[in-house]
């Protein structure tokens, strides 16, 4: 018997289009048994993070990732994961550690998987 991913919850309202309607932007949780976190699947996201108070570096990067309102959000390093979400097998992501409300799994996870 195979068991089915576990869906924490999704985030009120409905999907966003784009401007030219072309792309819908979609945002649900997951979670992951192993860490026993909830993660944000964003479909719009270009790069995964996790957070920085949850990852063990005080390491700070002179690197920054840009938000959709133009902020900046702080980047320290990176961090390997195993993640497992009920699925047939497990899933090892290397994550941007950020500061960041939520670790996200963005296009890149998805984009790296074989």
């Amino acid at each position: 018997m195979h068991k089915s991913l576990s869906v924490f919850g999704k985030l009120t309202g409905s999907s966003v289009a784009t401007t030219d309607g072309s792309h819908m932007h979609s945002r649900f949780f997951v979670y992951d048994k192993l860490p026993g976190l909830i993660f944000l699947v964003d479909s719009d996201a270009a790069v995964s993070r996790f957070l920085k108070r949850l990852a063990s570096t005080s390491e700070i990067s002179d690197i920054f990732l840009y938000a959709e309102n133009g902020s900046q959000i702080r980047t320290l390093g990176l961090k390997q994961l195993e993640l497992d979400f009920g699925l047939r097998r497990r899933f090892s992501f290397r994550f941007i550690i950020a500061e960041d409300s939520h670790p996200i799994i963005a296009e890149d996870f998805w984009s790296d998987l074989d």
